[in-house]
């Protein structure tokens, strides 16, 4: 008889996707919080910003370089939600203190380990077998 002690769950369910974007959340948060006036307009440009740079890196994979697959949008918008809480994220380190430098080496790995579950779940979601 062989006793499974970890549970079975499925990516594409959510059970670690929306906790993970929760997180994720909190993180952009935190790390855009400043002291000067009107703070979220200034976290709101540099997003704008890094979703921009995003969309660069994608023409420029797919137009330039001819990469011969072609991206759905569902993945696109994971990717360039990735770049643009990174680029926030490293912005937001400048001039800052110590423990908001740590807590940005943790945001970018909690925002690439959600971008890969979402990627899993769009694929998971529509398996071609």
């Amino acid at each position: 008889m062989q006793v499974n002690l970890l549970p079975e769950f499925n990516l594409v369910d959510g059970i670690l996707l929306w906790p993970l974007v929760f997180l994720a959340t909190l993180f952009t948060i935190v790390l855009s919080w400043r002291r000067i006036h009107q703070w979220w307009l200034a976290a709101a440009w540099i997003y704008v910003g890094g979703a921009l740079l995003a969309w660069l890196i994608l023409y420029v994979f797919e137009f330039i370089l001819h990469v011969p697959f072609k991206l759905p949008w569902q993945v696109r918008a994971w990717l360039t939600s990735f770049v643009a809480a990174s680029l926030l994220t490293v912005v937001s380190c400048r001039k800052s203190p110590r423990w908001k430098k740590v807590l940005a080496i943790g945001a970018i790995a909690v925002y690439a380990l959600t971008t890969l579950v979402g990627i899993n779940a769009y694929y998971g979601l529509r398996a071609p077998f």
